[in-house]
């Protein structure tokens, strides 16, 4: 947060405490550091063990590595990013689903999800949605897009970050999926990418104090 505060102290030994908001998806403060309980990225030569992708309208327009979409990253992340193309594929109806692994509630430092992506939205037509499953349950929206995220086929793109807290409170484990897909007929959109996903927090890092050893 940026910010200018001017103090006049009272006395020499005035002080004062400042409540600061920390940009949880950035992490970038002084001191602090993301640790996370589940990080993914997909720099692989397939999809990571256990996540998922479903082709609701078999349509081909399906989450895939961006390099086998023959697009580059445009997330501002390295290797590659899942990618759905509707634009390079061309004209199809999509409906398609990224969904990750089961995870353990307790095993999470912290509740906040973050990601890098990048979303182009032809006209408002097309929709990524970023939705939670607890225990097996019902998928519940959490961040609903249908306008551009970042710039087009060019990084960067959008750091992300969604408060999981009330979601997952009293949970025992729970699934995260980024949804993409046209509600209308005739599609043929832009296109959609994430990358770096993580589920943690970011917290402060533990300092050691080292003083020296004078030898005699």
């Amino acid at each position: 947060m940026d910010g200018t505060v001017t103090l006049t102290p009272a006395a020499p030994t005035f002080t004062q405490d400042f409540a600061l908001d920390l940009d949880v998806a950035a992490c970038n403060a002084s001191g602090y550091a993301f640790v996370s309980g589940m990080s993914q990225n997909f720099n692989g030569t397939t999809f990571p063990s256990g996540w998922t992708v479903v082709d609701n309208e078999s349509s081909g327009v399906a989450w895939d590595l961006s390099s086998n979409w023959l697009d580059d990253n445009y997330t501002g992340g390295d290797g590659d990013a899942a990618t759905a193309d509707s634009d390079a594929f061309g004209p199809a109806e999509f409906d398609t689903e990224l969904i990750s692994p089961v995870l353990t509630t307790a095993s999470m430092p912290g509740t906040y999800l973050t990601y890098l992506s990048n979303f182009q939205s032809w006209s408002v037509l097309d929709h990524l949605d970023i939705d939670v499953k607890v225990d097996g349950g019902a998928w519940t929206n959490l961040l609903a897009w249908n306008e551009d995220h970042g710039s087009f086929r060019n990084a960067p793109g959008e750091a992300v970050a969604v408060d999981l807290s009330a979601a997952i409170a009293g949970s025992t484990n729970f699934q995260l999926r980024w949804h993409y897909y046209a509600p209308a007929l005739g599609d043929w959109n832009w296109y959609a990418q994430v990358d770096n996903i993580k589920v943690g927090d970011c917290l402060p890092i533990a300092h050691k104090l080292f003083l020296p050893l004078i030898m005699r």
